[in-house]
């Protein structure tokens, strides 16, 4: 079943309750796959469309379930076979949970081997390559380019009481981690324990931006593979939550779980503390919690021997220019005829400097299947060179803009907050006035090749928080009134160069610290931003930094003004990142201060200010059952939102190119670009399989 965006229907309750599988009791018996028959494959498109043309989330009926046809054993890879045979892995049987998910693909069942070439830009681009091994207790499944349904995936089925406080997971039987040492209750009763509970790691039981953990008060196990959560708060969007999260790197990873039989040796609760000192001085870092968040042990990228559970694990890593991911033997799913997944034996990811080393790669069919990097304003050029190249160029669809949020309590080198510079930025009038001075139109013509759409960082057509009123918030092409509204800010005294002075006599300077690319287009819309700004009087500096750099001044709120566009606007309370309020300290405060977590970074916005009422709004949507109620409650919140104009958009809600090889079968198109959907893993990759070396 298909909608147009605008027929979209919301996701309430009930239909929440429809495709999660929660009967009235609140078992949970959903489907674990794709269902009905394979699409056929998608014809070519000449040309890019400027919008999407089907429903970015469409839930109304479940998934039929896959039903794998095997009598007494299941299929595997010929490399893995050849393990079996010299006794160096059990058998394929064995290596499987009791139930392994079964996984409808795309367009046809597949064939073994290959590998899957990929680009990537160093240690810091982490998230292409977790995309490519996210598997979390659910998932949404997209039909090829149309309806989405949430499926059980690591979890079996859950269960959840009356209030949504409660929420019983099931596991897999039998399902191992990658090391081939069996997944159990024990794993989130461990987490919470030492990972959860632990200073170190978890400040202020806060991590990652999955907000629906920040209210737990406990995990306990009700059977070697069933455990319980327990909420202070109802917590009913939890299972929307959980189709995100970071592989072991930010605390959180498998939703609740880690693989502690390996980890426990690297905590001081466990191990040795000689060992322990030994392993801080081998990766030369400052302490043991450094192993672990983003760090040499805990952050899979970084560490082959850390156990998971995605298809592909580290088979070698940074820092290198190639790395390596290889075929996981205990991966837990297998195809609608028991062949076990993945297909492809591996994945290599090559190190590219520059944009233009990368579309060199491109347009010569050296890359598989990507969009990460791929470049919208290189559409026309990657069109061009398909037949050539020996690809194609699938559209996939953005759930979000880009955009950039202003810091409204930026800081210091020395932690301490710039109050001169705090008291202009943190005006609403000046984020107007930045985002009034924005030609978008320009930007999308001459960055974009007309591609996407000029428009506020607002939620997509057919989100159910949609309004034509967000897409329109301060994002008209006004320099004049730009100009009037930092006039009216006091902001009328000029330096030499013209440009505003504060009133301590000082130069107004918003730094933009970014992590594009060179030649990207990102990185060509950074430098139109600085005309634009300049040219109604605010001086702009470009801070270029490697990503981790960035990061770290990010969240040290270090920055003055950062790239910042919204996304996962198709699951509005998948994931707060973008309708989280202010940047900066405000924004920390208001989010924290009613709990007894206040973030330590918080600063408090004058009494009155509207964030106050905005967060509350925020965090009654998160804790209603009701989701057409939610969702309603959170546009109330919107409102204010836009109206502060809390982020800058810029672009966006318009194709994503993605580059695939023809000798690549089973990428599906028109799917949905989002991190709520962790990007590439929505095409399922662990059947993409390789055809024709």
């Amino acid at each position: 079943m298909s909608a147009s965006l605008q027929q979209l229907q919301p996701l309430t309750r009930r239909r929440f309750l429809q495709v999660s599988g929660v009967a009235a009791a609140g078992l949970m018996a959903a489907a674990c796959g794709g269902g009905g028959e394979a699409p056929a494959a998608p014809a070519e498109q000449a040309t890019a469309t400027t919008a999407p043309t089907a429903a970015p989330i469409q839930v109304a009926q479940d998934t039929p379930t896959p039903v794998a046809p095997v009598s007494s054993q299941y299929h595997e890879a010929p490399m893995l076979a050849e393990l079996v045979a010299q006794g160096a892995l059990p058998p394929v049987d064995e290596r499987l949970p009791k139930n392994p998910k079964v996984l409808q693909p795309y367009h046809s069942v597949g064939v073994y081997g290959g590998t899957w070439r990929r680009g990537f830009r160093g240690a810091s681009d982490r998230f292409g390559v977790h995309t490519t091994v996210a598997d979390h207790l659910l998932e949404i499944y997209q039909q090829e380019g149309g309806d989405v349904t949430l499926i059980p995936n690591v979890a079996e089925s859950y269960e959840v009481n009356d209030d949504a406080t409660e929420f019983v997971w099931h596991l897999r039987e039998g399902h191992k981690w990658s090391d081939g040492v069996e997944m159990s209750s024990e794993n989130a009763v461990w987490w919470y324990e030492n990972v959860f509970l632990n200073d170190d790691l978890a400040p202020n039981r806060r991590y990652d931006n999955v907000r629906q953990q920040e209210f737990l008060t406990g995990i306990e196990a009700v059977g070697p593979w069933s455990f319980k959560c327990t909420y202070s708060v109802p917590n009913p969007t939890l299972p929307l939550g959980v189709v995100r999260g970071e592989a072991w790197g930010v605390i959180g990873g498998l939703n609740f779980m880690v693989p502690h039989h390996y980890l426990q040796d690297f905590h001081p609760n466990f191990a040795d503390v000689a060992e322990l000192d030994a392993v801080i001085a081998e990766k030369q870092v400052n302490s043991w919690a450094e192993l672990w968040v983003g760090g040499p042990i805990g952050m899979f990228f970084f560490n082959p021997e850390l156990p998971i559970v995605g298809p592909w694990p580290m088979k070698t890593t940074v820092p290198a220019d190639l790395v390596i991911q290889e075929r996981n033997p205990y991966y837990f799913q297998v195809d609608v005829e028991g062949n076990q997944l993945p297909y492809i034996d591996q994945i290599s990811h090559l190190f590219f400097e520059d944009q233009e080393t990368f579309n060199l790669r491109l347009i010569a069919g050296e890359v598989d299947c990507q969009y990460r990097h791929v470049q919208i304003s290189d559409y026309p050029l990657l069109k061009e060179n398909e037949a050539r190249g020996g690809y194609r160029v699938l559209q996939w669809r953005a759930d979000g803009n880009s955009g950039y949020a202003v810091n409204s309590t930026p800081r210091n080198d020395d932690g301490a907050v710039d109050e001169a510079q705090s008291a202009i930025v943190s005006q609403p009038d000046f984020r107007r006035a930045l985002s009034v001075a924005i030609n978008r139109d320009e930007i999308n013509e001459l960055v974009y090749n007309g591609l996407s759409i000029a428009r506020q960082a607002a939620p997509i057509p057919g989100s159910p928080v949609w309004k034509q009123a967000y897409e329109e918030a301060w994002a008209q092409y006004d320099p004049d009134q730009a100009n009037e509204l930092l006039d009216g800010l006091g902001l009328t005294e000029r330096d030499s160069s013209g440009f505003r002075q504060r009133p301590d006599g000082q130069t107004l300077v918003l730094r933009l610290d970014v992590d594009a690319a060179p030649g990207s287009a990102a990185d060509d819309q950074n430098q139109l931003i600085k005309q634009y700004w300049e040219a109604v009087g605010v001086r702009v500096t470009i801070n270029a930094m490697e990503r981790t750099l960035r990061e770290t001044v990010q969240f040290s709120d270090r920055f003055s003004v950062v790239g910042a566009g919204i996304g996962n606007t198709a699951l509005p309370l998948a994931f707060d990142g973008w309708h989280g309020g202010a940047p900066g300290g405000w924004g920390r405060y208001a989010r924290t201060y009613q709990t007894n977590n206040l973030d330590p970074l918080g600063v408090a916005p004058p009494e009155g200010d509207p964030i106050y009422d905005m967060q509350a709004l925020i965090d009654q949507a998160y804790q209603t059952i009701d989701l057409d109620q939610a969702h309603e409650t959170l546009k109330e919140a919107l409102d204010i939102y836009y109206d502060q104009c809390y982020n800058i958009g810029v672009v966006g809600a318009g194709v994503v190119p993605v580059v695939v090889s023809n000798r690549m079968k089973n990428v599906p198109d028109g799917n949905i670009q989002a991190n709520a959907l962790m990007q590439i893993n929505n095409g399922q990759p662990a059947q993409f399989f390789i055809d024709g070396e």
